[in-house]
């Protein structure tokens, strides 16, 4: 497969994508940044009768000190990665129906230490199945990639084209 390659230096982002997919950056008051590594073109705004496969990269900073789910891990990264991991995955249990996590292991994501989850569900009349990773990032930025694909679609080439994917991935904060 030929890979291009995203660069945006003022977000200290490189990645390498398939060639043909299309990539979009997201201006999101709620997020530090979101990226959207497509097949077809799309935004954050879009509900596509024909979805095809997608990776979303999104970071959003952590509020150490005044939120209470996250205060006493200021200064423990691995235990704040763990937690973040475990709130972020009650969301997804309260937001997809059927939802079922297939497995849960530890990950790198450009260098840093991250837990990767796969898991299924319905969603928005879809039946998808997803790859997540969760990563913390300079104490406090907590970047999740997410890749998405219709159940009928997820195989083996979908899961190693998004470890290739997420390995080319190289943040600079």
């Amino acid at each position: 497969m030929n890979y291009v390659t995203y660069k945006n230096p003022e977000i200290g982002i490189e990645i390498k994508y398939p060639f043909g997919w299309h990539v979009q950056d997201q201006d999101l008051p709620v997020k530090e940044l979101m990226l959207i590594i497509s097949e077809e073109d799309l935004t954050c705004k879009t509900e596509s009768s024909n979805f095809i496969r997608n990776i979303n990269i999104g970071a959003e900073i952590l509020d150490l000190v005044n939120d209470p789910a996250y205060s006493s891990f200021k200064g423990r990264p691995r235990e704040l990665l763990d937690e973040h991991a475990i709130h972020k995955i009650q969301t997804l249990q309260k937001n997809i129906e059927n939802f079922s996590i297939s497995s849960k292991e530890e990950a790198v994501v450009s260098y840093f230490p991250a837990i990767k989850i796969k898991y299924k569900g319905k969603m928005l009349d879809f039946l998808l199945a997803w790859i997540q990773y969760f990563t913390i990032i300079q104490g406090d930025l907590a970047c999740t990639i997410t890749a998405t694909c219709l159940q009928a679609r997820y195989n083996k080439e979908f899961d190693e084209l998004v470890d290739e994917i997420v390995g080319s991935l190289v943040i600079t904060p």
